[in-house]
């Protein structure tokens, strides 16, 4: 038999290191996305600089980058008469809405979970309808699952609206991505696009890849002019 000490000691060193192995974890996820995000800003920074889009310091800012990412979009076919789509407004928006769509989703769901709980409570509700759904004898055990059933339709109903506006959002990134490349890669846009958007680490490093590069633009007399410094 183990004393009481040997076992608290023990119980607080698996404890202890725990909490150091979650608190490395949490630490190097942090330092991981810090250096993702710095790559992907430099990146776009120096491409936007290349290009002479204007207002480079939105590369630094979350959702200014995606606007500048869109002003980006809008360069390729410099030279072209032709009605440019409003690529920076239109995907800044997309995300913007997005988050909005996330807080709101959340929202609906636990005011529907509160009122449902509610209206469970109230003599009005029609309990004879529902009793097909639970084995229990009990009231409570009613309850639980016609507020089960209902939250779980609720959650249901949230996942299938927010994974489409992601899918919706993908597809516009993939878009995006695609024109942003093609200024710089030409027709390897083609390849570099997909591993982007399905390996999302790889997009800072083909940033900054695409930065040393000369952009590869339809200029009007076929030659490609370096632009002032963008501001």
């Amino acid at each position: 038999m183990y004393s009481s000490d040997v076992i608290f000691l023990f119980g607080l060193t698996v404890g202890l290191f725990m909490l150091t192995v979650t608190l490395i974890f949490l630490f190097a996820t942090a330092l991981w996305h810090v250096a993702v995000y710095t790559l992907s800003s430099v990146g776009l920074y120096r491409m936007s600089k290349k290009i002479g889009v204007k207002g480079c310091w939105r590369a630094f800012f979350p959702y200014f980058s995606d606007y500048q990412l869109g002003l980006l979009a809008e360069k390729t076919g410099v030279g072209r008469k032709k009605k440019k789509f409003p690529f920076a407004a239109g995907y800044v928006t997309l995300r913007l809405c997005g988050v909005a769509l996330n807080y709101l989703c959340a929202a609906i769901l636990v005011i529907f979970a509160v009122v449902m709980s509610l209206l469970l409570q109230t003599d009005e509700f029609p309990k004879e309808s529902f009793m097909f759904l639970s084995t229990a004898e009990d009231v409570e055990g009613f309850y639980d699952a016609i507020y089960g059933m209902a939250v779980s339709v609720g959650i249901l109903l949230i996942y299938a609206v927010t994974g489409m506006w992601s899918l919706f959002c993908t597809v516009a990134k993939a878009v995006v991505y695609f024109r942003v490349f093609r200024l710089f890669a030409g027709g390897h846009a083609g390849w570099l696009m997909p591993l982007a958007i399905l390996f999302p680490p790889s997009a800072p490093v083909i940033f900054i890849a695409l930065s040393c590069r000369t952009p590869v633009i339809s200029a009007p007399n076929g030659v490609y002019t370096p632009p002032k410094p963008c501001v």
